[in-house]
């Protein structure tokens, strides 16, 4: 019997080039205090009447902090890192055939923005969007999804459409039978449309770059004169926070081998540099850190910059 890996997609973090750190210690240090084995949650609390088709098979599993570990063995990190609370687990089986399995897992991660970021993280390239959500799709045969402050992976046993189709179903009244606070993310429509691979659009929730401090960072790819790069943006709530973190991830570049050169581009304390033959260029506009990452050329990097600069100023207006 195959089963979708619950941790399908390869993680996007690739992207970022320079290896970040990911550390879930806080989160490690509370699960001393926490149970250690799953626990039965709350009836009320998942999906009780399952579509037609499908009938429950066992009660729901309770995850924590502490034993997330035991669910998601080596991706635990990702999902405490992100600021993750609590995973519901629970499977349901095929109401005319008992080997056909669905299960499904619902994590609560805290804040819409989180979710984003382990959905963003695990997304696969070839996957189908699905219009269930904002963010929403499936693979050949699972469905996973964001529904506000939840993240939701649906894996049928086998391979089949009529499987798919009931996975789908179980998505649909999951998003309808739970009340959410805030299903929309606004931060994605930072990045300008032209040459945009919307389905890279991924965020990192802390550290990004391996830099302390740098959390919350927007990413997406494109492409353009010819090559991929990175574009991305971080909110830092203050214009002065913007400049100073601009000053920052300059210097946490140079650290690591980079290259001060002057960029030319009618971008107010823009700083740019190369890193292992790639071009990086990072400024700030009102309250935001951008920067491009990872481009082949000077060309792409100041290219891209400008388009990026003139989006975002014409958003602000």
């Amino acid at each position: 019997m195959s089963m979708e890996n619950r941790t399908t997609g390869t993680y996007r973090a690739n992207r970022v080039g320079l290896a970040r750190s990911i550390y879930a210690t806080a989160a490690l240090v509370i699960s001393v205090f926490l149970t250690t084995v799953p626990v039965r949650a709350n009836e009320s609390s998942f999906i009780s009447h399952p579509p037609q088709g499908l009938v429950i098979s066992g009660p729901v599993e309770l995850y924590n902090p502490g034993n997330l570990y035991e669910k998601i063995n080596g991706q635990a990190e990702l999902y405490l890192t992100a600021g993750f609370l609590e995973l519901k687990s629970r499977w349901f089986e095929h109401a005319e055939d008992a080997g056909k399995m669905i299960e499904m897992n619902v994590y609560s991660m805290g804040s819409l923005l989180n979710a984003f970021s382990v959905f963003s993280q695990q997304q696969r390239y070839d996957a189908k969007q699905l219009n269930i959500t904002q963010f929403a799709y499936q693979t050949q045969s699972a469905v996973f999804l964001v529904h506000g402050a939840y993240y939701v992976e649906i894996l049928p046993s086998e391979f089949s459409n009529a499987m798919t189709d009931l996975a789908k179903q179980l998505a649909e009244q999951f998003v309808k039978t739970t009340q959410v606070e805030n299903a929309y993310l606004e931060e994605i429509e930072y990045f300008p449309p032209e040459n945009l691979d919307r389905g890279s659009i991924t965020v990192i929730s802390k550290n990004a770059f391996g830099m302390n401090g740098l959390d919350k960072v927007f990413m997406a790819t494109y492409t353009l004169d010819g090559g991929q790069l990175t574009a991305y943006i971080s909110d830092q709530n203050m214009p002065e926070a913007a400049k100073r973190t601009v000053l920052e991830v300059h210097g946490h570049f140079m650290r690591f081998g980079g290259v001060d050169i002057k960029p030319d581009v009618n971008i107010e304390g823009a700083r740019m540099l190369t890193v292992m033959d790639n071009y990086e260029l990072i400024f700030s506009i009102g309250p935001y850190l951008v920067g491009i990452h990872e481009a082949g050329t000077r060309l792409q990097a100041e290219n891209m910059g400008a388009l990026m600069h003139k989006f975002l100023q014409e958003r602000r207006k």
